[in-house]
């Protein structure tokens, strides 16, 4: 999120004599309650973290003593027992040494038996790993096969689904998840990396169920009696252990195709196919452009995508067979809302960046999702255009820096962790792809591209990391780029400038003055960046790039006339937070004419952070109906609820007839801001009664909460009651309820966490909970979370942990120790880990409610002095200055 000031804090228009206390107390709420503020900004990162904990080591790349060259594996399923069982053959040879015993990954498997070239061989376990005695040494280039018979009931790695009384109508089925190191859970394998090899898998289901494994299907095969059948594919491009995957269920099969190669949708039985290709019939226009773009044709058989319920992320990139959750398949009513587009994209990018070319250690496992991510949105740019590309990369950029600002900052390459999955983070996401935008920008476009080939021809079915990209880069530009890298991904954090403009009329000059504003410490760095600079007039546009490396740097541009219109970083080509001191009629010039939609929502949240000035208001208010992207009217609203005055009420009930729902949901909720307003609240209740939109009407149940309106209460458990997709109504109404604060919603969040409910309201329902366990009902709440985290479902245990992080109740402490040593997914060890410490950092009950009083006393002498402004300018007939 961008960090964007103007003026001082609390600067209402107000003189200074006789007004001290009231600019004072402004100034402290200000200060708590709106992080844009200038002085605000000395504290931005001071609850900032360090990355890892007690737990976290440092990791390097695994030593490799073998090369697996290939893998057969055999099995077959058992729902009821969740059981699998079967053979697995891998065929390998000594890289550097002889070598006699062989040690493969395998935990909580059965070993039956071991055969080393056809005859029996010892073995033994330790750990997580199987241990082999070949009989004899084997000389590095001599292979060797071992056929491993093995059973398990796994953990993790391999999940069944299935329908119990609390959800009956469930499908049945079966999907792995490999990444980062948890195939070895339900077969014996080398599960790291950096080795890759070809395999085949046969899969035996019931009749009636297909299994979707990676590559080429050579044969189905039908058992006697018709009982149960074998799916046997073949992967004959060399890969990585984690991706290879199954996906079983009772599917129907969609099928397109890109230039001969075929193209499949695995979806439950059933579903209709316009559901299916509203999501992903895009897949062939997708492969089309990264075909072209990338230099590099689609490299395998078939490409494949399956919706499987229950899955435990949005989706999986497995080699050619990506698993997605079911839950991307959506009602064509919120397609805006919820498309499947950038999920599709973002996993169909992988089987170039992360299965052709794939990290050599997880430390540098931005070049899989980092590159996934910016490819995501460069056919955003393709398909939709420049506005809805650079709005998908200011909301990329706006996720990172929360993290960074409010979590913990840290290099991209970060070999020091606890669990590897702790690194797939937004810095790995979103800043990763953030610093291909700015290569993108530094070396343009035609150079760009040949760098991606050049990276993509050299390494491909290969091994990368961070260096690969470079040396790419560096060979297509000829520029030496290594202080880019390491600003960038061997250091953390981003550029804080903050600029000042004067105009020289007698030398007929604009000076700049630039800073860097970022504490430097040994992970934040002075950065070095060529920054587009430009000057307007309504007649002209002058373009200047300067190199800004210094923490000060000055510099004056010759214009025959003063600028309208600066655009400092035009084109928005860099990561960055600006603090740039605007007047209105400046802000008003850019929030019309700026062709960056970037620029226009800068001018726009400048103008939001003029609190309860009328000209900022009224800029914006009719600003707002003329701006043709929908993005830039969304932050318009948000803008507008932060000024807080009758001018921009009225603006937003204007917008919440907006065209598009999305910006009516932004709307309804900047109306939110408005609180105890009656025309406000009765907006909103409005909008929650007669849009049919769920987006829009989830976001008015939580703004009705956040007006205080008196029927808060009643009108959230009307929502809660609502079933909609992904329980969007719901969740805002609970949302609502949290905000609220209200004890009598105890009852009903507990109700929405019953299960047998749909996930996303359980886990809403929770999290609500967490913030509702204080005072006399703090014993009772915590009471009633405690047994959730035992629930079946991973992510309610995973709410219920963060619930009672944010409940702070000492008693909770010995459960989340439990979860965090004993959890199967490290996300939720690392919550638990967190949420232990959060207890323990707490102040007592006593000293936070004190504090609280302390900012209930703060807002009502606010309120009162409001008044009296609003009341001095009444009499004057306007704004006070």
């Amino acid at each position: 999120m961008s960090r964007l000031s103007c003026g001082a804090p609390g600067a209402t228009g107000v003189p200074a004599h006789g007004m001290l206390r009231f600019a004072t107390a402004f100034a402290v709420i200000l200060l708590i309650s709106r992080p844009e503020n200038s002085k605000a900004q000395t504290l931005r990162g001071e609850g900032r973290q360090p990355f890892g904990d007690a737990t976290s080591w440092v990791h390097y790349s695994r030593d490799r003593v073998y090369d697996v060259k290939h893998l057969v594996l055999s099995v077959s399923f058992d729902w009821h027992r969740k059981w699998v069982g079967g053979e697995t053959a891998i065929t390998l040879t000594p890289l550097a040494v002889p070598l006699q015993t062989v040690a493969l990954d395998s935990a909580e498997l059965k070993i039956g038996k071991v055969m080393a070239g056809g005859a029996p061989a010892k073995f033994w376990t330790v750990g997580e790993e199987l241990l082999v005695d070949l009989g004899r040494e084997f000389k590095p280039g001599e292979e060797i096969t071992l056929t491993i018979s093995h059973q398990a009931t796994p953990s993790r790695g391999l999940y069944f689904v299935a329908p119990d009384k609390g959800y009956p109508k469930k499908p049945r089925m079966i999907y792995s998840q490999g990444e980062q190191e948890n195939n070895h859970w339900w077969f014996p394998c080398y599960d790291f990396p950096n080795d890759r090899f070809t395999w085949e898998t046969r899969l035996t289901v019931p009749a009636g169920f297909t299994a979707l494994g990676n590559g080429r299907l050579l044969e189905v095969k039908e058992h006697p009696g018709g009982a149960k059948r074998t799916f046997h594919w073949s992967l004959e491009v060399p890969a990585s252990s984690y991706l290879l995957s199954v996906a079983i269920g009772e599917f129907d099969i969609i099928r397109q195709e890109y230039d001969g190669i075929p193209v499949e949708y695995y979806v439950p039985k059933g579903m209709p196919r316009e559901d299916a290709l509203r999501s992903f019939g895009l897949t062939p226009d997708m492969m089309k452009f990264f075909s072209e773009k990338i230099g590099i044709r689609y490299p395998y058989a078939k490409y494949a995508q399956s919706a499987m319920a229950d899955f435990i992320y949005g989706g999986m990139e497995n080699i050619t067979a990506t698993t997605q959750t079911l839950e991307t398949i959506h009602p064509a009513e919120v397609e805006k809302e919820a498309s499947s587009v950038g999920l599709v994209a973002h996993e169909l990018a992988h089987q170039w960046w992360g299965d052709y070319l794939t990290c050599r250690d997880w430390s540098h496992a931005w070049l899989n999702e980092g590159f996934a991510t910016y490819f995501e949105n460069l056919y955003k740019e393709f398909h939709d255009g420049k506005d809805e590309f650079q709005y998908e990369m200011m909301s990329d950029a706006r996720s990172y820096m929360r993290e960074d600002e409010t979590e913990y900052r840290r290099p991209i390459v970060e070999p020091q962790y606890t669990d590897a999955l702790d690194l797939f983070d937004r810095h790995l996401y979103p800043k990763g792809a953030w610093t291909l935008h700015m290569l993108r920008g530094i070396v343009g476009d035609e150079l760009y591209w040949q760098a991606i080939y050049r990276y993509g021809s050299d390494h491909k079915a290969g091994l990368v990391i961070t260096d690969d990209v470079r040396r790419a880069f560096e060979a297509v530009s000829g520029q030496n780029l290594e202080w880019f890298f390491n600003e960038w991904y061997a250091h953390g954090g981003y550029p804080e400038y903050k600029v000042t403009q004067s105009w020289d009329e007698k030398a007929k000059t604009v000076r700049l003055k630039v800073e860097q504003q970022q504490k430097v410490d040994k992970i934040t760095p002075i950065f070095r960046m060529p920054v587009k600079i430009e000057f307007s007039t309504e007649a002209a546009a002058w373009e200047f790039t300067v190199l800004v490396s210094r923490q000060l740097e000055e510099y004056s541009f010759a214009l025959p006339e003063p600028p309208k219109m600066t655009r400092f970083d035009a084109g928005y080509h860099i990561l960055k937070t600006l603090d740039f001191s605007r007047s209105v009629d400046e802000l008003r010039y850019q929030l019309q004419r700026d062709p960056d939609v970037t620029g226009r929502i800068w001018a726009a949240e400048q103008l939001g952070a003029r609190v309860h000035e009328t000209p900022a208001a009224q800029v914006l208010s009719e600003a707002l109906p003329k701006e043709p992207f929908w993005g830039v009217r969304a932050e318009m609203a948000k803008a507008l609820g932060k000024i807080q005055l009758p001018q921009a009420r009225d603006a937003l009930i204007g917008a919440l007839k907006d065209s598009d729902t999305r910006v009516r949901a932004s709307a309804v909720d900047a109306l939110g801001h408005f609180r105890e307003d009656p025309k406000a609240a009765q907006a909103i209740r409005a909008t929650f009664q007669s849009q049919p939109n769920i987006y829009v009407r989830g976001a008015a149940a939580k703004a009705y909460a956040a007006a205080r309106a008196p029927d808060a209460l009643p009108l959230l458990k009307e929502a809660a009651r609502v079933n909609s997709y992904r329980s969007v109504v719901a969740v805002g109404a609970y949302e609502g309820m949290k905000d609220l604060g209200d004890p009598k919603a105890i009852p009903i969040l507990e109700e929405g966490t019953r299960y047998g409910l749909d996930r996303r309201r359980r886990e809403a329902a929770i999290l609500a909970l967490g913030g509702l366990a204080r005072g006399d009902q703090k014993k009772a709440v915590v009471d009633f979370l405690l047994p959730l985290l035992q629930d079946p479902w991973i992510f309610v245990r995973d709410a219920a942990i963060q619930a009672l992080g944010t409940a702070k109740d000492e008693r909770a402490i010995p459960a989340l120790l439990d979860a965090s040593k004993n959890e199967i997914d490290p996300r939720l060890r690392r919550h638990a880990r967190q949420a232990i410490a959060s207890i323990r950092s707490a102040g007592s009950p006593e000293d936070l409610e004190v504090l609280r009083n302390r900012l209930d006393q703060l807002k009502d002498q606010t309120d009162g002095l409001r008044e009296r402004l609003e009341h001095l300018e009444q009499e004057k007939g306007g704004p006070l200055h």
